[in-house]
C-alpha cells in the first residue's frame, strides 16, 4: 500500500495532494468569512448544501457565487 501511495503522489498525480490542500484552505477561509459576515444567522447545513450544489468550480468562482448568495 505504501508503494501505491508513493507512486500516486509522485508519478501518477504529483499535484493532487497540493491542489487538494489548496482547495481545502480556500474553502475553510470562505466559510470563516461567511460565518463572520452572517454571525448568528449562519447555518452550516445551508452553507455546505450551497457549496455542493455548485459542482466543480475554481476557488475564485466559488467564492464569488457564495458571497453573492449569502449577502
Amino acid at each position: 500500500m505504501a508503494k501505491q501511495e508513493t507512486d500516486r503522489y509522485t508519478f501518477r498525480s504529483p499535484g493532487q495532494a497540493t491542489s487538494y490542500f489548496y482547495g481545502y484552505v480556500k474553502l475553510v477561509a470562505l466559510r470563516k468569512e461567511v460565518e463572520a459576515k452572517l454571525g448568528a444567522c449562519f447555518q452550516p447545513q445551508a452553507f455546505h448544501d450551497f457549496i455542493l450544489d455548485q459542482g466543480l468550480l475554481p476557488p475564485a468562482l466559488l467564492r464569488r457565487a457564495v458571497l453573492e448568495h449569502f449577502r
